[in-house]
């Protein structure tokens, strides 16, 4: 099939999903993406993959199908092997397909997959519910035991989700114990690289990971904040702690904690209470923490 054939297919493969005149009525969050993601990771685990493709493919009743939400899988060929969206894809090559703004999305996941584990790729494509040319982000990882990778994708809302409804304490917490996963599984060195990246799903609203030495420098954050100086030991915060002594002595002393203080929401650019959950990095003199802030 010539490529520009393509572009119709991975309209949907990618962009979104219509079926006839039907579109869904809702958008997919980022953080909807990212747990369907580890969904049908676990089914795969469960069920193993000639199965779990089977079932993706499900019409009716599809769990994991949501919204305009669906997993797509590929392998490191470029082969489209399955989707939990009706479409005519599996056995598809897609791997020298150009997004709208001329990036080779599949070869990207590929090579991403194959040097981190997985990742997250921000492209333009249509949405058939808009009929505009949006930005696009999917969230994608290995398959154990399979060179290929799964993934699922949302469109970036065009004004941002409120922090009060997806910012909580169970949120900052389990970010922290994502990152630390993604340390054991690709190291310090890759995971800080990948805690930097645009779209990085260590990146949630007004959430973002940070991580420092216990000399107090800031090796990084998830979130593209500069701070004042490479080395905070002594920074305090606008209600005068001394935020990362504090947490440095907590993680010697106990392995980690949480601390609360003010400091400025990089959403809403006002000072607000915060509260940081923290832990003593693997191996490494240093911490990783997030913290949420406090609603008013």
């Amino acid at each position: 099939m010539p490529l520009l054939r393509y572009g119709l297919l991975a309209a949907l493969a990618l962009g979104g999903l219509l079926t006839g005149s039907e579109a869904y009525a809702d958008r997919g969050t980022k953080r909807e993406a990212i747990n369907l993601v580890q969904q049908a990771l676990n089914h795969i685990q469960t069920a193993g993959l000639e199965q779990a493709l089977a079932d993706f493919r499900q019409l009716d009743d599809n769990p994991f199908r949501h919204h305009d939400l669906y997993v797509f899988v590929y392998d490191y060929d470029g082969n489209n092997l399955g989707n939990s969206a009706p479409l005519n894809l599996p056995g598809t090559n897609l791997k020298d397909l150009r997004t709208t703004d001329g990036k080779l999305v599949i070869r990207q996941m590929i090579e991403m997959t194959k040097s981190s584990g997985g990742g997250a790729f921000e492209y333009d494509w249509i949405n058939p519910k808009t009929q505009q040319i949006e930005s696009k982000i999917s969230y994608f990882k290995k398959i154990p035991g399979f060179d290929g990778f799964i993934g699922a994708g949302y469109y970036k809302p065009v004004k941002p989700e409120t922090t009060a409804e997806l910012c909580t304490k169970q949120d900052a917490m389990e970010m922290v114990q994502k990152a630390l996963q993604h340390i054991e599984t690709v190291g310090l060195t890759q995971a800080l690289e990948d805690f930097k990246q645009p779209a990085s799903p260590f990146r949630y609203n007004e959430l973002y990971v940070f991580v420092y030495d216990f000399q107090g420098n800031h090796l990084v954050n998830s979130a593209g904040l500069q701070p004042p100086s490479p080395n905070v030991m002594d920074y305090r915060s606008p209600d005068g702690k001394l935020v990362i002594q504090e947490m440095i002595a907590m993680t010697k002393a106990s392995g980690g904690g949480a601390f609360e203080y003010d400091m400025i929401n990089p959403e809403t650019s006002e000072v607000q209470s915060k509260i940081s959950y923290f832990r003593k990095i693997p191996d490494f003199d240093g911490f990783i923490g997030c913290g949420y802030y406090k609603p008013k």
